[in-house]
């Protein structure tokens, strides 16, 4: 099958995740489904297969956190798409989302967190910058959370994690857009529904990964003369 256009997602488990991968497979693309493992992976990608036919996508392990796995995995994914640029990053990768007093924060979890929201962020554009830059024609997009705007109690880790991912994408625009490369920040602010589970929370409270998903797709698709660089998604109940 002739390759046409590239999404790379990091960061591909239940939820937004997938639900990215899914859509941009749905609209063509071969799409990089990528996580630190490739087991996890391929129930995914044969779920693409079978519902869109051969649309070219394929799973690549990946520690967005190590520069040499960074390396390694943009390495064998340009190997899988014989030399095409890779026209969307979506980087969704993230530390859990665990509470956690400061006083009783461990150092390597909060330095972990750091690395999975930003230092992973870095790592990935880096990948594709030069030939986004050299198109002059690309997408990279960031999820967010509610904590990238304001830090709870007891959420200082994830939080501080998530500002610095923020502040990131802010710069990486700045520097992009002039060079025709579209940069977002997406804020997610509520309950991502993964499990369909409903005993504990209505339907209504969650928020559909699949809704994300034609959000992100939406954003790679405005013209060049109204991007969005941040846009907050939440469900009609939420209190904000």
């Amino acid at each position: 099958m002739s390759i046409k256009k590239v999404c790379c997602v990091i960061g591909v488990g239940k939820g937004i995740g997938f639900g990215v991968a899914e859509k941009f497979a749905k609209e063509g693309f071969s799409v990089a489904l990528v996580s630190r493992n490739k087991e996890k992976l391929e129930p995914f990608v044969q779920t693409i297969q079978k519902k869109f036919g051969d649309t070219g996508s394929f799973a690549v392990e990946m520690d967005a956190t190590n520069a040499e796995s960074v390396e390694k995995g943009f390495k064998e994914i340009r190997s899988k798409i014989n030399g095409r640029p890779i026209d969307v990053l979506i980087y969704n990768a993230s530390a859990s989302f665990k509470a956690v007093s400061v006083e009783k924060t461990d150092v390597n979890d909060f330095q972990n967190a750091w690395k999975a929201s930003c230092l992973g962020a870095f790592l990935t554009s880096q990948q594709v910058l030069s030939e986004m830059y050299g198109q002059q024609n690309g997408t990279i997009i960031f999820t967010g959370a509610t904590a990238s705007l304001r830090g709870g109690a007891s959420f200082g880790l994830f939080a501080s994690s998530k500002f610095a991912l923020r502040g990131f994408a802010q710069s990486l625009a700045r520097e992009s857009y002039p060079k025709g490369v579209h940069v977002s920040h997406v804020i997610i602010d509520g309950y991502v529904d993964i499990n369909r589970d409903y005993s504990s929370r209505p339907k209504e409270n969650w928020i559909d990964p699949d809704a994300i998903a034609s959000t992100y797709f939406s954003l790679y698709s405005q013209d060049k003369s109204a991007w969005t660089h941040e846009i907050d998604i939440r469900p009609h109940t939420e209190k904000w």
